[in-house]
């Protein structure tokens, strides 16, 4: 039964040294899955590559990944294409979910966008989180010199434009699948978006839960209804498990800063 290793929100960034040694020596002292998966905030800012082809070269799988909003602090969310460019030029098996889909085995398929906080739940306008979240001061796109309502529609037409991604790279494998996994990170319905144990409200589901993919992968599900759909995503930091048709299920993952790990999933 081929195994899994799925984390998100790693944030290796708080990490000391002698903890991210202890951390990729615990990798290497398992038994080694099929593969990596991780559904973003991987570090700070640029650091995302380094950390994974780090990881990479000690366990010796294959990486996938998309980013999560941490991933681009101190930058821009433009930088993704560059990102992109510099992870397929590199000679290690660690891809970076974009706009294409990827063999994992048998009939098994992972796909994925980095996913962000659409404002298309909740009321963004009104909400408490403008003075609160560090995306507002440490992504470019974000900044504070726009207006609400400007940083409303840049965050809506990305959310639009990641869903659009998502749709493509679905219908390039769905005639060669009985299974696509689904790696975003931001959590796409409201029922996957928990804080505290509970639903979170309408202050902060327009960043923290993602409109525009929710309805794309509902769309996806049943117009594939031989597929089963299984999306990992993050940014939470605490688990949920949410089933919006029978054959999509949605797994938002836990996670702990200075305490990095992997779910083990097999299928």
């Amino acid at each position: 039964m081929p195994k899994l290793w799925v984390g998100a929100d790693l944030h290796l960034d708080h990490l000391n040294r002698l903890d991210y040694t202890a951390f990729k020596g615990s990798l290497m002292a398992k038994q080694p899955p099929e593969a990596i998966l991780i559904a973003g905030d991987i570090g700070l800012g640029g650091q995302a590559l380094g950390y994974l082809l780090d990881i990479q070269r000690a366990v010796d799988v294959p990486i996938y990944f998309v980013l999560g909003n941490h991933d681009f602090y101190c930058g821009a969310y433009v930088a993704d294409g560059y990102i992109r460019n510099c992870a397929e030029t590199v000679h290690a098996p660690v891809h970076y979910l974009f706009d294409r889909p990827y063999k994992l085995f048998d009939k098994t398929y992972v796909v994925g966008v980095d996913g962000i906080g659409d404002c298309g739940y909740g009321a963004p306008l009104s909400s408490e989180a403008w003075g609160m979240l560090n995306d507002f001061n440490w992504i470019h796109e974000l900044r504070h010199d726009l207006t609400r309502e400007e940083r409303v529609e840049y965050l809506q037409e990305r959310g639009r434009i990641q869903a659009r991604r998502l749709k493509s790279s679905v219908h390039s494998c769905a005639s060669m699948a009985d299974r696509i996994i689904v790696l975003t990170h931001v959590p796409p319905f409201p029922q996957s978006c928990i804080h505290r144990g509970k639903q979170s409200s309408p202050s902060w589901l327009p960043f923290f839960a993602s409109m525009y993919m929710g309805d794309t992968l509902i769309e996806l599900a049943r117009l594939y209804p031989d597929i089963q759909f299984h999306v990992y995503c993050g940014h939470t930091h605490e688990f949920a498990r949410y089933e919006p048709t029978n054959n999509l299920i949605v797994h938002t993952l836990g996670a702990e800063y200075e305490h990095p790990k992997f779910e083990v999933v097999k299928y």
